[in-house]
């Protein structure tokens, strides 16, 4: 915790996530969710894709914050573009349950078929969900926006 908070002091992202989780989960401190909210935005305001998943999940869920599906998507969004997969996972599913935006079931799939391709399982079964419920031209539709944000996602960086 010691250490943990220094480096946090110091704005090091990761730290900040480590902390949020120790007051998230009351960790060597007593829980307390409006510091672990502090130290998560933090990390996440720095572009630290666990720290704005684990937002997203407390803005879905109305853990420590008032319920807030349109900050859930803002963080799940963040963080899926990034490669998270769990936040890839939700933000299909807040589409494909039409929360905060209308239900959309082309970025449902194009999302469940980014975070399958990522190795998420569950997605996998949604995916077939999904699939059942749209045309074929919609299947393309998404196929193909599916493959375009893929590769912007997995774009290797410089």
């Amino acid at each position: 915790m010691k250490w943990d908070k220094k480096l946090a002091d110091q704005g090091f992202s990761y730290a900040q996530y480590n902390l949020g989780v120790m007051y998230l989960n009351g960790e060597g401190v007593s829980q307390n969710y409006a510091e672990a909210i502090r130290w998560f935005r933090k990390a996440a305001d720095q572009g630290f894709s666990y720290a704005q998943y684990i937002l997203g999940v407390m803005y879905h869920d109305g853990e420590g914050v008032s319920q807030n599906y349109a900050e859930a998507m803002r963080w799940y969004k963040k963080a899926a573009d990034q490669g998270d997969i769990c936040a890839q996972h939700n933000l299909a599913y807040m589409y494909a349950k039409g929360q905060v935006v209308p239900k959309n079931l082309i970025k449902a799939y194009v999302w469940f078929s980014i975070a399958y391709a990522s190795g998420d399982e569950t997605s996998r079964e949604n995916l077939k969900i999904i699939n059942s419920k749209m045309t074929p031209e919609e299947i393309a539709k998404a196929q193909k926006e599916a493959s375009e944000l893929w590769e912007k996602i997995n774009k290797p960086k410089k």
